[in-house]
């Protein structure tokens, strides 16, 4: 995350804008080992403010960041994560 804001630092003269998507818990190959036990993805559902586990589909919507109409947007961070809270 911080290579992102140093990276939109070192080359927005150039005209290139650099964000980064940061998911949440999302049943991809490497995040589906995390919830194939019911209590922890219960207690993970627990911790949103959605209380639901995300989709791929929830992070590839974000993309509005890869088009031109993002074009003043950089240096961003943008939690993609039903507003999971660990305490």
């Amino acid at each position: 995350m911080g290579f992102s804001c140093v990276l939109a630092l070192e080359v927005g003269l150039l005209g290139i804008t650099v964000n980064c998507v940061c998911p949440g818990i999302i049943p991809t190959d490497m995040g589906r080992v995390n919830l194939e036990v019911a209590s922890v993805r219960a207690a993970l559902q627990d911790k949103t403010a959605l209380a639901r586990i995300g989709a791929p589909e929830d992070i590839a919507g974000r993309l509005h960041f890869c088009s031109d109409d993002s074009h003043f947007v950089t240096g961003q961070l943008l939690n993609v994560n039903g507003g999971i809270v660990f305490s």
